[in-house]
């Protein structure tokens, strides 16, 4: 089952931008990190949604739908993407904290660099963040999730030591 994991970025006056990629249960990329202007909220995430039909989840970092200050497109957007995962019967994952604390978010970066998932720039690693719903407090959780993914279970002693020596290496 593919995942998408989409980040809607404003840019102040200028038209926002969507951050995307697609990812499959073994964490490896189906399209790597793409981002685009958006011209028209529906035609764009129709685009994308069409053109991978294997994507069942999303993942999203969307608006508080409480707060009642954001601005149209954002409110467009986060509307529009509920409506889509409703009417294709999609699981829909939003609200996803933002990932804030410096050094932990340097942290996690070279984790996943070190986990031979290629980040070229600040927005791959936010979507990675968002993907594996990691924070300031709980990136280790998610650094965790992936390491055993690929190496195996931390119940082995061997994998526990080796998995803590990974940790340690990081500060």
């Amino acid at each position: 089952m593919a995942s998408i994991v989409l980040n809607w970025v404003t840019n102040g006056n200028n038209s926002s931008e969507i951050h995307y990629m697609v990812i499959d249960e073994d964490n490896k990329y189906l399209i790597t990190p793409k981002r685009f202007e958006v011209n028209s909220i529906e035609d764009d995430l129709e685009k994308i949604f069409l053109a991978n039909p294997a994507i069942k989840k999303i993942r999203c970092k969307t608006i508080v739908e409480q707060f009642n200050r954001h601005r149209l497109d954002s409110v467009l957007f986060h509307k529009y993407l509920i409506d889509f995962a409703r009417k294709n019967n999609l699981i829909f994952e939003k609200k996803a904290k933002k990932f804030k604390g410096r050094l932990e978010k340097r942290k996690f970066r070279l984790a996943l660099t070190r986990l031979n998932i290629n980040l070229r720039n600040a927005q791959e690693v936010d979507l990675w963040a968002i993907y594996l719903k990691a924070t300031k407090d709980n990136w280790e959780r998610a650094i965790k999730t992936i390491w055993t993914m690929q190496n195996g279970s931390l119940k082995k002693k061997e994998n526990f030591i080796k998995f803590n020596q990974f940790m340690k290496e990081l500060e």
